[in-house]
């Protein structure tokens, strides 16, 4: 195990996109990966791609025209290891909340930071009850829900904590059935919430534990197959969860593992797993993961079928970091290039829609470069609002 100042060591061709608007792009020779680059505004230039894998052509790569990269003010200081969501109401543009993690000093903290979208500043909230790291959170409502995290390096904790956004006040919930730390999260339904994998305090566990906002409980649910591992991560779209990646203890290995799980609409306990394509950049973990879901104040138009991945750290050694970003199209299990993000980090849990200046947005503050801890605050623009909506209202 390394310390907290070192994180993570133990820690068919089914998809082209139509509308007439996009125009530019080709298809390459099957096999080829498109290397993705930095771009701050704009489109990326390279090629559609195909995506061979398990010997089987499961996806299209292609570029995404208004898209890229852009830097927004930073944070005050640096952060790693930390949760992040985001909150739109019909009368506020939007807000980015940064809860916990780390600091620069490798110091875990109760911290919680929030960016004004419409002010570009960020400000300081009532801290957590208690301080955690490589921790994830969700939003239902106006309520952040914060599960479980390290309390220190690789001790978890089973304390469930909730954040009144209006109220700016902390309370707690029932406990995890299973202490964990460093795993995936997804929401399903606007009530359930989905901790996936992660570290247990001795070992990596494939459990999926369920807590239901409206009755305050916790139900296990079908454990995730594949390989026992923490640093996962993923989100959950149209009742199909995709998590990617993750650090396996046991054999000291990265992993590219892709899994979809499919939960029942009667029984959100019952999940069908497959095996999907392999991420793409190859080996990853304690990378970024979110859904462009619920993204336009006053929910306008439906949630994409779609979850972005980017940065992570490509060997669980704690000094590597990457820029990689893909979309995964869950309907046809397809994975997508997308532009490179701007400064490489790991250690960054969560990637959350805003919607700012008519365009679609997912935001990244914070992580961990492989030798410095960051406090950017980096915003990758999908699409404009109109030709998201278009695509994905169907």
């Amino acid at each position: 195990m390394v310390s907290t100042t070192k994180p993570f060591k133990t820690a068919v061709i089914s998809l082209v996109f139509l509308l007439s608007a996009w125009s530019g792009y080709a298809v390459a020779q099957a096999g080829v990966k498109a290397t993705p680059s930095a771009h701050v505004g704009s489109a990326l230039q390279s090629p559609l791609a195909v995506v061979q894998a398990e010997g089987q052509l499961r996806g299209v790569v292609q570029e995404w025209p208004n898209n890229g990269w852009e830097s927004r003010t930073v944070m005050d200081s640096a952060r790693w290891g930390h949760a992040v969501v985001s909150y739109s109401t019909e009368s506020v543009p939007g807000f980015v909340y940064v809860i916990g993690g780390n600091n620069s000093s490798g110091i875990t903290v109760s911290n919680v930071s929030r960016y004004d979208v419409d002010a570009a500043t960020w400000s300081d909230l009532t801290p957590m009850t208690n301080a955690v790291q490589q921790v994830s959170a969700v939003r239902i409502g106006q309520r952040i829900f914060v599960p479980g995290g390290y309390t220190t390096s690789f001790f978890p904790t089973a304390l469930l904590q909730i954040y009144d956004i209006v109220a700016d006040t902390w309370t707690t919930g029932a406990s995890l059935p299973q202490a964990v730390g460093d795993y995936a999260i997804g929401v399903h339904d606007d009530r359930y919430i989905y901790v996936i994998g992660g570290y247990t305090g001795s070992a990596d566990t494939d459990a999926v534990q369920v807590y239901d906002t409206e009755t305050d409980t916790w139900v296990q649910a079908t454990p995730k197959p594949g390989t026992l591992v923490a640093g996962l991560r993923g989100g959950i779209v149209e009742g199909r969860i995709v998590v990617t990646g993750g650090y396996n203890q046991a054999g000291s290995i990265q992993m590219s593992e892709t899994w979809i799980g499919a939960i029942d609409p009667n029984d959100p306990t019952s999940i069908t797993w497959t095996a999907g394509p392999n991420y793409p950049a190859g080996p990853v973990g304690r990378h970024g993961a979110g859904v462009p879901s619920t993204v336009s104040p006053g929910g306008e138009y439906s949630s994409p079928s779609v979850v972005v991945f980017t940065g992570g750290d490509p060997t669980g050694d704690g000094t590597e970091s990457r820029t990689e970003t893909w979309l995964f199209e869950v309907p046809t299990e397809s994975w997508h290039s997308l532009p490179a993000k701007l400064t490489a980090a790991s250690n960054i849990s969560s990637l959350v829609p805003i919607l700012a200046d008519g365009r679609v947005h997912m935001v990244a503050p914070g992580g961990y470069d492989g030798s410095s801890f960051l406090a950017v605050n980096e915003w990758l623009t999908l699409l404009g609002q109109s030709v998201f909506s278009d695509r994905f209202e169907q």
